[in-house]
């Protein structure tokens, strides 16, 4: 989308930059939400979000592929396997943020809730195994990878 046609599409003057571009994409994106959710609003939604991308490329990376990459990589452990566990937990963790958006305080309570219950089975003899079996279960529920939000 060109630049004019943007700031159109956002009910900006040409002249707009950096937090008035983001405030009026944002006010927009919630009136749109506020609608039914129907095709019609999902195509102005991402009208909205192509304007947005016209108006501030280095903000809105353009595949999840480009914002993974976009995330400065930490010094890590020093143990490979450990910090390839911490960074395939810290992709899931996002990847769940992004199908269960507005749901993070829900996700956050279950999983304390999970994690809270286990230690406190496992601290009164509980057998191990179904302890453990049981949180994976848990946890599963909430990564959910066979879940598909539409």
């Amino acid at each position: 989308m060109e630049r004019s046609r943007a700031y159109q599409t956002l009910n900006l003057q040409p002249d707009a930059e950096g937090q008035s571009v983001a405030d009026a994409y944002w006010r927009l994106v919630r009136q749109a939400k506020t609608g039914a959710d129907d095709p019609d609003t999902r195509a102005e939604i991402e009208r909205l979000n192509e304007a947005y991308a016209a108006l501030t490329p280095e903000a809105v990376p353009r595949t999840p592929r480009a914002a993974a990459r976009r995330v400065q990589p930490s010094a890590g452990s020093g143990v490979w396997l450990l910090d390839a566990f911490a960074d395939w937990t810290v992709a899931q963790l996002q990847r769940t943020r992004q199908r269960w958006a507005g749901r993070n305080p829900e996700i956050a309570v279950v999983a304390g809730a999970t994690l809270a219950l286990t230690m406190i089975a496992l601290s009164t003899g509980a057998a191990v195994t179904v302890t453990l079996v049981a949180a994976a279960t848990a946890t599963l529920a909430i990564w959910a990878p066979w879940r598909r939000v539409r």
